[in-house]
């Protein structure tokens, strides 16, 4: 399996909410998880090594 498929997936689509659902099937579509993507947060920092996806109206 690639990384793709194991590494946690950070969304930013600043405030464009409603373009998450399609950059979610975009990266599904190239090997990634749906379940290990999530929005990202300034709570949570991720781990060394995680992927982030922006989209950048």
């Amino acid at each position: 399996m690639s990384e793709a498929g194991v590494k946690t997936v950070y969304l930013i689509v600043h405030g464009q909410k409603q373009l998450l659902e399609q950059v979610i099937e975009k990266l599904v579509a190239r090997g990634f998880k749906r379940s290990n993507m999530q929005a990202a947060s300034l709570e949570k920092a991720g781990n060394k090594g995680d992927f982030v996806a922006m989209v950048w109206p």
